[in-house]
């Protein structure tokens, strides 16, 4: 098996013979958590579906429905999956440990420069990159409720560490790689929706 995608536990690989390799990319955890309720409401079979359809976004948060509460360090420390933790600081320190152990941990928000360090990496062709998978029923961030945000915030604060430190990480391995073009170069583009 050369690829093997999805959502799953981070020690997965040890069911298959040989070396294995993970990858992810890390999203802003405020944009992740709208995209998800929106998409939530649109596809009907999404478990969530009929929560995002009756509650509004600050309720479908603090109802903990989808993923909207912490679920990078969920994913990442293998609590989503049956790992149990004593303390959120445990959890998150999990999380952290097992990320460092990915090949390429690469940000959403950086997306262009994502998809150029793993074809890199891996040694595939880069092709232009496509729009194609955006949520357009996701609204653009400005048009999301200061109140709304501050309740994903809160429920995100693990999800919020992991975030940026990985983007810091990501940043400053850009600007170790270009540093002549480090000071002209835009890393960032509009988030992936």
């Amino acid at each position: 098996m050369r690829l093997l995608a999805g959502h799953m536990p981070v020690d997965f690989a040890q069911y298959f013979p040989g070396p294995s390799e993970y990858v992810t990319l890390l999203r802003d955890p405020i944009a992740r958590t709208i995209s998800d309720y929106y998409f939530c409401r649109r596809n009907r079979t999404n478990p969530a579906h009929e929560a995002a359809r009756k509650y509004s976004l600050i309720e479908f948060v603090e109802r903990g429905h989808g993923l909207t509460h912490n679920c990078y360090a969920r994913w990442l420390s293998n609590a989503i999956y049956g790992a149990v933790y004593r303390t959120d600081d445990e959890m998150l320190e999990a999380a952290r440990k097992n990320l460092t152990t990915f090949a390429f941990v690469g940000i959403t928000e950086l997306f262009d420069a994502s998809v150029r360090r793993i074809c890199e990496k891996c040694g595939l062709t880069q092709y232009p990159l496509s729009s194609r998978n955006r949520n357009d029923a996701t609204p653009r961030g400005k048009d999301v409720s200061v109140a709304a945000r501050r309740v994903i915030y809160r429920h995100n604060e693990l999800d919020r560490a992991i975030y940026e430190e990985f983007r810091k990480r990501f940043c400053d391995e850009e600007v170790q790689r270009r540093p002549a073009r480090a000071e002209t170069d835009t890393l960032e583009r509009p988030a992936h929706t």
